[in-house]
């Protein structure tokens, strides 16, 4: 029947081959499957053929090169996930734990920190204190009045590893106000160390350094921790900016800068009473090329900056980028650094400097040969009156430097006169004939700095203010800041002007005058920003770097006992800002300190500020937003 229904079909042309149902099915009858050649060609062509066979080959090395590439792929991965765990703490580092850093002395041991590293009390140069009686010590020399010196012998260094310490590093030997107008004397000689704080512990990509040099007064005057934490960085601030710190401790008060009338009349005899030895002269003159100052505390801070070109690398740091930060009297220290003479094998110590709220404490007159020719009565009045209110003034005893300086340092520390520790009450920072020769006030006048490198200076518009404390204490330091002010400008009406160019007299507050806020701002005015902005303009003629100024004007809130409240911009606004300190009390406050931690940081890596308006050219101001100001009207007299 299939074969009936295919022979009555129609005789069309069929496409060659056969059907299914000619072949497998067994219910046909058998067929024959002769047909022509045209009718079973498949028509395949040489070049389907080739086709073919290089896809085949393509696939066949497409396998080869993947078995080949995987092998590569992961040796690849596993070293990049070595050098992710040995560079990067995040992955493996939690708080709390404790890793080694390397310095010239012996490994130091840090704890992480929130993301970042913190080392504690590195010993950067020989305690200032006696050897002769410890045990054990190294060498019988008094190293009391000398200068900061590295270590120059393995006896001076520490055996195994330096521990992290168990409680805070103790501060220097200085001073700070009490109750009922008291100062307590608190602290160690030995206290030559300093702390670093760095966001990894590696050489792959070193950070910049920032060295940060603040201090109330160069006798101490922190008046608690929590004003000092103000101007203390962090492990966490290390990480989050990519910056190592560094912050040394160095000697302060008649410790660190003793009239220079005491140690010149008896270096013979304290060289001859103190055994010192041939190899301690050696190493300050090799190492240092010092030899001697009075200011003891500007020769410490050299010590741990030659300690930090050596070291820092060790830490993640990068010892050819190194900005000081200068706040208060570490403002004119960090000056003084800039002009002073630098040991001959460290030329180059530092690459840039920002200071603020410095109070331009530094004598002008430029120090020539011994120091012995540049005596003053203030000097020899000076070293008078630390002798008379110590224990060596005794009924029949007679001026005896030799005995003040042999007196235990806290004993001396207790001697110092009460009307030293007033503002403008004494000098402490002098010149001298080997470190400290001019002011930085003087040689940036002059036109001849002795280094070239981006500098800036900064105020508040109350510099003045303590905004830590409550409106009630900030009006009684008002008062005193006022009545000291008034006495000062009056006994220099001799027709004499101060920095802004107008008279003294001018400038006294007005006796009528009740604003706590405006009064602070006239007296930040006179004494911090228009002094400060003449300099930074003198100095913007000589540095080929740059000299920049800027203003901090964003107001915080401070409140007061009867319910209402100042607002003022502090002494510590631009400080604890990029320290990341500052008091976040609203989204304006929160933009105050984000963007002048920006415009800081910006300037540790290059070296200049937003559109780059140097100090002859105008001022930034730092509100809640940056402003470019070319006049301030608040010191429109300065002399140009």
């Amino acid at each position: 029947m299939w074969r009936k229904f295919m022979d009555d079909s129609p005789t069309t042309a069929r496409p060659a081959g056969i059907t299914m149902a000619e072949v497998f099915s067994p219910m046909l009858e058998p067929t024959s499957l002769e047909a022509t050649i045209s009718e079973c060609s498949l028509e395949v062509k040489p070049s389907d053929i080739f086709t073919r066979k290089l896809k085949e080959r393509l696939l066949s090395c497409c396998y080869i090169m993947l078995i080949m590439f995987i092998p590569i792929v992961i040796f690849v991965l596993v070293l990049e996930y070595r050098r992710l765990m040995l560079t990067d703490p995040e992955p493996y580092i939690a708080n709390g734990t404790f890793h080694l850093a390397h310095t010239s002395c012996g490994p130091v041991q840090g704890m992480a920190l929130d993301g970042g590293f913190e080392f504690l009390g590195i010993p950067y140069a020989i305690p200032p204190v006696s050897h002769r009686k410890s045990k054990g010590a190294p060498d019988d020399v008094d190293y009391t009045w000398m200068p900061g010196t590295p270590p120059f012998r393995l006896e001076h260094c520490w055996k195994d590893v330096l521990k992290y310490p168990k409680s805070k590093p103790q501060d220097c030997l200085q001073m700070r106000p009490s109750s009922k107008g008291h100062y307590e004397t608190y602290g160690s000689q030995d206290c030559l160390t300093l702390d670093v704080y760095t966001p990894i512990i590696g050489y792959d990509t070193p950070s910049p350094v920032v060295v940060v040099i603040a201090i109330p007064t160069l006798y101490g005057g922190w008046s608690d921790q929590a004003h000092q934490d103000q101007a203390t960085p962090s492990a966490a601030l290390a990480k989050e900016k990519g910056v190592v710190f560094v912050v040394p401790r160095f000697r302060l008060g008649p410790m660190g800068f003793l009239p220079r009338l005491l140690l010149n009349d008896t270096s013979s005899v304290i060289k001859d009473s103190t055994s010192f030895q041939d190899s301690v002269l050696q190493a300050q003159k090799t190492q240092l090329k010092l030899e001697k100052s009075y200011n003891l505390g500007l020769t410490d801070l050299f010590a741990s900056l030659i300690w930090i070109s050596s070291n820092i690398e060790h830490f993640g740091g990068d010892p050819s980028l190194v900005t000081l930060l200068g706040w208060g009297a570490g403002a004119d220290l960090v000056n003084s650094l800039t002009t002073s003479k630098h040991p001959e094998k460290h030329p180059y110590l530092f690459t840039q400097a920002w200071v603020t709220h410095g109070h331009l404490t530094q004598v002008e007159n430029e120090v020539q040969g011994d120091a012995s020719q540049n005596r003053t009565n203030s000097v020899f009045k000076a070293g008078y009156n630390l002798w008379s209110n110590s224990p060596c003034n005794s009924k029949n005893s007679s001026y005896d430097p030799l005995c003040l300086i042999s007196l235990p340092p806290r004993k001396i520390f207790e001697s110092v006169p009460h009307e030293w520790l007033k503002p403008s009450g004494h000098t402490w920072l002098e010149p001298d004939s080997f470190v400290y020769r001019q002011s930085a006030k003087a040689v940036w006048s002059k036109g001849h700095p002795p280094y070239d490198f981006p500098l800036v200076l900064g105020s508040t518009v109350h510099g003045d203010a303590d905004t830590l404390s409550d409106c009630e204490t900030i009006e009684t330091q008002v008062a005193s800041e006022i009545a000291t002010f008034r006495h000062f400008a009056e006994s220099a009406k001799s027709a004499e002007t101060n920095e802004s160019g107008e008279s003294a007299e001018n400038m006294i507050i007005p006796d009528n005058s009740t604003d706590v806020q405006e009064n602070l701002a006239r007296l930040s005015t006179t004494q911090l920003t228009c002094p400060l902005w003449n300099l930074a303009q003198k100095a913007d003629q000589s540095f080929n770097s740059g000299v920049f100024f800027y203003l901090v004007s964003f107001e915080e809130t401070v409140p007061c006992r009867d319910g209402t409240r100042l607002r003022l911009a502090g002494g510590l606004s631009d400080i604890s800002a990029i320290l990341g300190r500052y008091r976040h009390t609203d989204k304006a406050s929160i933009r105050f300190a984000s963007h002048f931690q920006d415009v800081f940081y910006d300037f540790v890596v290059d070296g200049t500020l937003p559109g780059k308006v140097r100090a002859s050219q105008g001022l930034y101001d730092f509100g809640e937003i940056m402003q470019m100001r070319t006049s301030y009207p608040q010191c429109a007299a300065v002399r140009q």
